[in-house]
């Protein structure tokens, strides 16, 4: 084959080619994205990413440590006494029904739990004084706080709001079929390590002089109104007896269906109340003992001692979140600057995207306007003038 005959087969094949290749972009396969070119990308600005993430890592990090008040955490523990009170003891001796330690212990714990964070129990606590640093002498811990109000009710209110954030109460309850100990544990968390141990310890000695008094209240209570009622079942325990010696000699000789079943009705109702009264001097033996004990409500197992390291905030956290932030932030930027580079701005694309940021550059005034006019809509009207006035 000659070379011009070949020549003249393969010019209708570059012909087609040709055209192939004049035709639009939309109608040619797209070409794959070769993920090569973005790690090309970020090798390329390597530096901007290195240095941007380490000055944003030494920013947060002077932030956190100069700025940023540092927090001290203490912790007190203690279990529910496990002792029984005077109506177990008499449940007990009198032969009543079982007593269920499960269901108390979760009464105990609900009952510890809102006692330790109810607003009187802490009002209690903030006006309790204490030696800080802040302050310098025993002063209130009210005026820790710093707290500014009109009056003293509201400053007050204020206040225990305050420390209700700063001390938290957990307890172990049963979990997983498992019984655990309902042990509570009372954190509480200032800007001083010896202030949080403080706090701690004043929440313990008032939790055991608060139940306490509480305790013996309820005692001399239940004392005085076992006294009455013993009292009074004298009387109808004296009336039975009497009752059946009156009818026993007035009915000695004499034996008919009638009298007996009325002896029967009067010696089951002089039963009944010699019952009552064994029961009733039971009780008031027990609360007498009940009255004169002095056990502690809970057991203490771990005073609160000031902390050695500060539990916020933290240094290392957040110069970890920093790097990560910062490397993301940084990488992205390289791939937009790169994006911004290689955009062509003859495309249809670019041209598109042009115009929609124009569109949002324009909606910032149409935004502040919006927000002018709604806050001229909320300031007072015009002040009143006076009756005197023209």
């Amino acid at each position: 084959m000659t070379p011009e005959k070949d020549m003249d087969e393969q010019a209708p094949r570059r012909r087609i080619v040709s055209e192939r290749l004049e035709l639009p972009g939309d109608t040619l396969d797209e070409q794959p994205i070769n993920p090569l070119h973005y790690v090309s990308v970020l090798l390329k600005r390597r530096w901007l990413i290195v240095i941007g993430t380490a000055v944003l890592v030494i920013l947060v990090g002077a932030y956190t440590k100069l700025t940023m008040t540092p927090a001290f955490t203490a912790e007190v523990k203690f279990l529910p006494s496990k002792a029984s009170d005077m109506s177990a003891r008499m449940s007990t001796i009198v032969g009543g029904g079982m007593q269920l330690n499960g269901s108390d212990d979760t009464a105990s714990v609900d009952y510890y739990t809102a006692l330790l964070q109810s607003p009187l129990f802490l009002e209690r606590i903030i006006k309790k004084s204490f030696s800080t640093r802040k302050l310098g002498g025993p002063r209130p811990l009210l005026d820790y706080f710093e707290i500014d109000a009109d009056s003293e009710p509201i400053r007050l209110q204020k206040g225990i709001e305050a420390l209700a954030g700063s001390v938290k109460v957990s307890a172990g309850r049963p979990t997983g079929g498992r019984v655990s100990l309902p042990i509570i544990t009372i954190s509480v968390e200032t800007s001083e390590a010896g202030l949080s141990a403080a706090v701690g310890n004043a929440f313990l000695d008032e939790l055991l002089f608060y139940n306490q008094s509480i305790r013996n209240s309820k005692a001399v209570q239940t004392r005085v109104f076992i006294e009455k009622q013993l009292k009074d079942n004298q009387a109808l325990l004296n009336k039975a007896e009497s009752d059946l010696a009156m009818f026993t000699a007035h009915n000695r000789k004499i034996a008919t269906p009638d009298l007996d079943a009325e002896k029967d009705r009067l010696t089951r109702s002089l039963k009944v109340q010699e019952e009552v009264f064994i029961t009733l001097k039971k009780q008031l033996e027990l609360a007498r003992i009940e009255e004169q004990e002095n056990q502690p409500s809970i057991e203490i197992l771990e005073r609160a001692v000031p902390p050695l390291r500060k539990s916020s905030p933290s240094g290392l956290l957040s110069v970890e979140l920093a790097g990560v932030v910062g490397l993301m932030l940084f990488c992205g930027l390289a791939l937009a600057l790169d994006l911004v580079k290689t955009m062509d701005p003859e495309d249809e694309a670019t041209k598109e995207f042009l115009r929609i940021i124009q569109d949002v550059k324009a909606d910032f005034p149409k935004l502040r306007k919006a927000l002018e006019i709604e806050s001229s809509k909320k300031l007072p009207a015009s002040k009143e003038t006076s009756p005197g006035a023209p």
